[in-house]
């Protein structure tokens, strides 16, 4: 399964440079060695943008890592081992966050819409876990990146205008908005 890397290098308005980029690492757990090598290119990606600097990185989407989940068998403990080894080499391989934990949020965030049949087993499993990641770092000894928070928009139904209808609304995506506050700031 071929995964890519969707990026854009943006000057901000105090002059610093952000790299933004977006993912989907493979939801099949069977293939963690083929989500460990998606990581692994994403990792050397980022080492690449030595050659050419940025103050800040954030780097998001559907990383399809759950490691907070109950394991009632034995093979979804292993999944469960992997995907914590996975979290944690994400993290040493980009030298990223989660913005998640240093905004002092300790709620774990449901970031999917388990209403959707391809997401019944994560429902089955009363799985409370995020799916959906936000990382970012400063890569710069001139800048600091500041987490303000972190939430989710888009949980309930919307109608074609936008408004709440849980009755005729749909779900704009089988994942709900999750999005992080960052302050970028001189050091």
């Amino acid at each position: 399964v071929r995964r890519g890397l969707l990026w854009a290098r943006l000057t901000l308005s105090n002059g610093q440079s952000l790299l933004v980029a977006n993912t989907h690492l493979t939801p099949f757990t069977s293939l963690h060695h083929l989500r460990e090598a998606q990581v692994h290119s994403i990792g050397s990606f980022l080492c690449s943008l030595d050659s050419r600097p940025v103050d800040h990185v954030v780097v998001g989407g559907d990383l399809n890592i759950a490691t907070n989940f109950s394991c009632p068998t034995a093979s979804a403990h292993r999944r469960h081992q992997q995907a914590s080894w996975l979290y944690d080499f994400f993290t040493q391989r980009t030298g990223l966050q989660d913005t998640h934990r240093p905004s002092g949020d300790s709620e774990v965030l449901l970031t999917y819409n388990s209403r959707f049949p391809a997401l019944n087993n994560l429902r089955k499993r009363k799985s409370k876990k995020r799916l959906d990641y936000i990382w970012s770092g400063s890569r710069s000894e001139n800048a600091m990146l500041n987490v303000r928070g972190t939430g989710v928009e888009f949980t309930e139904p919307l109608s074609a205008s936008g408004q709440i209808d849980p009755a005729l609304g749909i779900y704009p995506s089988d994942h709900f908005l999750y999005y992080a506050i960052l302050e970028f700031l001189p050091r």
